[in-house]
């Protein structure tokens, strides 16, 4: 099994790009949905382009989550910078969106589930973790500290509507 790449790898690889595409699996959970929409949340306070594509209808009890987000276009972004799937460690988890997933330029999967054998360029799979939303939560938090080094005043701290996604990823898994 490859190691995993840091917190900080993935991190600067998400800053680095101007447009990402979040990929969460099909018949998405709150963690996957949670997890998406916290990235997602980030990276366009960060001034990027970023949508979550989806191809199943958002579970009512998890709309709250997307806040204009979600997409079924997969024509949204041509080519992304970063394509980044989230709680879905194997292609066959969104194989509706699997050929614009492999357009990406770089390919990124955080997860969390034992059988997950890292595909991407950047991988972080943690099979201790009891979901993907706590493994987000340490990314956001060091992508927090690299915006601090690129000149952020502020960082770039978790608000209430990535902390709810968050908690919304680990309570629902």
């Amino acid at each position: 099994m490859r190691e995993n790449n840091t917190f900080r790898e993935i991190g600067q690889a998400l800053m680095a790009a101007e447009t990402v595409l979040v990929f969460p699996h099909v018949n998405m959970d709150g963690d996957a949905l949670g997890s998406a929409a916290a990235v997602c949340k980030t990276l366009r306070r960060l001034g990027k382009t970023c949508y979550i594509l989806i191809e199943d209808a958002i579970p009512r009890n998890l709309q709250f989550l997307d806040q204009g987000y979600c997409t079924h276009d997969q024509d949204i972004i041509g080519v992304p910078d970063v394509s980044f799937c989230l709680d879905c460690g194997d292609i066959s988890r969104f194989l509706k969106r699997k050929d614009k997933f492999l357009m990406g330029r770089t390919s990124i999967c955080v997860e969390h589930h034992q059988s997950t054998v890292p595909f991407c360029d950047l991988n972080y799979v943690d099979p201790d973790s009891a979901a993907t939303g706590i493994l987000i939560y340490w990314l956001l938090k060091e992508m927090s500290q690299l915006a601090k080094e690129a000149g952020y005043e502020e960082g770039l701290e978790i608000d209430s509507e990535t902390a709810d996604a968050i908690f919304a990823a680990i309570t629902t898994d």
